[in-house]
């Protein structure tokens, strides 16, 4: 599956078993911002979270806001994965997208 955000085309993989950057960071999900990828664990019970977590942090790094920077930490990015549904619904509910 491919996804476009902002502009760049990022490929998104599902993989069987968890790879090396997954085991090293104790994650189920990440992005290569190099290879324009991300990466999902299948096993992951929480797969859809994780990916819109993944999502963020690629809209994030593709607006010039690059890891580390203050706002773009693992706090935020959980913050606004999670509450992005009800802010998609407010949206629709008063018409301002």
């Amino acid at each position: 599956m491919e996804v476009n955000i902002l502009g760049t085309t990022y490929e998104i993989e599902k993989l069987d078993e968890k790879d090396s950057c997954m085991f090293k960071n104790n994650a189920d999900a990440y992005v290569d911002y190099t290879e324009k990828k991300i990466f999902l664990h299948k096993g992951d019970v929480m797969i859809n979270v994780s990916l819109r977590h993944e999502l963020v942090h690629a809209f994030m790094y593709e607006a010039g806001i690059e890891f580390g920077y203050q706002f773009h930490n693992e706090d935020v990015v959980n913050y606004i994965a999670t509450i992005f549904p009800k802010l998609e619904e407010a949206f629709k509910t008063t018409k301002c997208i």
